[in-house]
């Protein structure tokens, strides 16, 4: 990736295999290509009512358009409808955020360093 990048994931418990390799895979779709910049581009992973989010906020996008085409945006909405998740896109804050929730609950086990 072309771009600074910051990454919050503090006290993130571990989610079955499928799961991380769902959120792995799909952030790797949606970050080949991502646009070169100037700005920090914001990930954060969060676990809370039994769902595994991110957000991608990137303030200097507008158009998820220029993040990725048309068929990498499907693989990932497919892949994530197939966990039946969810995966928005909402430009916001001055900048584009991308949203992916995974349902988790009952799968979430404790970090083991």
């Amino acid at each position: 990736m072309h771009r600074p990048a910051t990454l919050k994931a503090a006290d993130l418990p571990r989610f079955p295999a499928h799961i991380e390799a769902c959120v792995d895979s799909c952030l790797a779709i949606l970050l080949r290509d991502w646009p070169p910049g100037e700005a920090r581009l914001l990930i954060s992973l969060s676990a809370q009512n039994g769902r595994l989010g991110v957000v991608l906020f990137d303030p200097e996008a507008s158009d998820f358009s220029h993040i990725a085409t048309t068929a990498r945006w499907q693989l990932v909405a497919n892949r994530i409808a197939a966990l039946n998740g969810t995966l928005a896109v909402s430009p916001n804050f001055g900048g584009l955020v991308i949203t992916i929730g995974i349902p988790a609950a009952g799968h979430v086990s404790p970090f083991v360093s």
